[in-house]
């Protein structure tokens, strides 16, 4: 037939130079981009027009993680299509359907996934408007569909604590206003949340328990870094974010849980909050969350005074009582005349006596 005979000259035409078949208009829609990627379970459609009849098109794709690793030819999703073909189903992936006309020819992608995002090739055959051969004419297009990003938190040794609990402690015993037994300085604790294929690529935001209007923020105390982790495919469509948290288990920190109502002076000497990572994935308004518990050791404070504070008091209001004492018996004495003082001459007398 015709198309057989055509498709035999493929070789020929990607080199053959024929005048009269070539592509006038191709479009995509929706528009997308990898800041605003097609929903998931939509319809994409791809097309283009040419200057003259298509008697063929064959379309190819590769998932991201795919691409570059198949050899002769073959390839994640590849569907062909004759003129005859309109509105039929893509032997391949029945989510492909075709649409054929004269001198247009494309693909109709419904319910749209992850692996959708990449390149889909376009390979039209057609004879040049004279008849006189047979030419090739291609187009790429670039699709990004929505990926919902996998979210894990972990401590600095990437310890997995999604939902887990991590411990430390307050190392200043306030009761005593001291450092506590063997420690001089405060703990410091880092914490890393990630975000594995997001597109769009996630933000950020720390908060504390259920309070996420009060966001956590480097000019608070907390130094948070958020930066690319790694990237799994060849062509950086699946992009892998991490935001990271640092702070001291300090004073300043008790001040800011005790702003989000947290209990820091708890009888049973812990101190436990969650702190919970927010993921926003851009105008798809996909948000996702994850926490650690948090348990800090912290020395209770029941607002008596320690016995050495206690004692010190105790010896300063003793040796005040002391000196009053002391001081109202001089007087008393001096008063009575019972004690001696100096005449000023160096001698003592009574204090009354006569002088002869």
């Amino acid at each position: 037939s015709m198309r057989i005979f055509i498709l035999a000259l493929v070789p020929l035409a990607l080199v053959a130079v024929v005048q009269g078949f070539s592509i006038t208009n191709c479009a995509m829609t929706p528009q997308n981009d990898e800041d605003n990627p097609v929903p998931e379970r939509e319809t994409v459609s791809l097309d283009c027009s040419f200057e003259s009849t298509v008697e063929s098109c064959l379309w190819v794709h590769d998932e991201p993680l795919n691409v570059g690793t198949h050899t002769g030819g073959t390839h994640d999703i590849k569907c062909s299509a004759g003129s005859g073909e309109n509105g039929q189903n893509c032997q391949a992936l029945s989510r492909v359907q075709y649409t054929f006309q004269d001198n247009r020819c494309g693909i109709r992608i419904s319910g749209t996934e992850p692996e959708d995002t990449g390149k889909w090739k376009l390979s039209a055959i057609g004879l040049s408007s004279s008849g006189s051969g047979v030419q090739t004419a291609t187009r790429d297009f670039e699709l990004f569909t929505f990926n919902q990003s996998t979210l894990v938190m972990t401590d600095e040794d990437d310890n997995d604590l999604m939902g887990g609990t991590f411990e430390t402690d307050y190392n200043c015993n306030e009761r005593e206003n001291d450092w506590e037994e063997g420690k001089s300085n405060w703990e410091t604790v880092t914490f890393r949340c990630l975000a594995y294929g997001g597109r769009p690529e996630p933000t950020f935001k720390w908060y504390i328990d259920n309070n996420d209007n009060n966001e956590l923020s480097s000019e608070s105390h907390f130094r948070i870094n958020t930066n690319l982790e790694s990237v799994d495919d060849k062509d950086q469509y699946i992009r892998n974010l991490e935001s990271e948290i640092e702070f001291q288990v300090d004073d300043k920190l008790m001040e800011i849980l005790e702003q989000n109502n947290v209990e820091i002076n708890s009888e049973d000497e812990r101190v436990s909050f969650r702190l919970t990572c927010e993921i926003e994935q851009g105008t798809s308004s996909f948000v996702d969350s994850g926490y650690i518990n948090l348990d800090i050791n912290k020395s209770y404070d029941n607002g008596i005074l320690p016995a050495s504070t206690i004692g010190m008091i105790v010896g300063i209001v003793l040796a005040v009582l002391l000196l009053v004492i002391v001081a109202a018996l001089v007087l008393f004495a001096k008063a009575s005349g019972t004690l001696c003082f100096s005449d000023g001459r160096g001698r003592h007398e009574p204090v009354g006596a006569e002088r002869f």
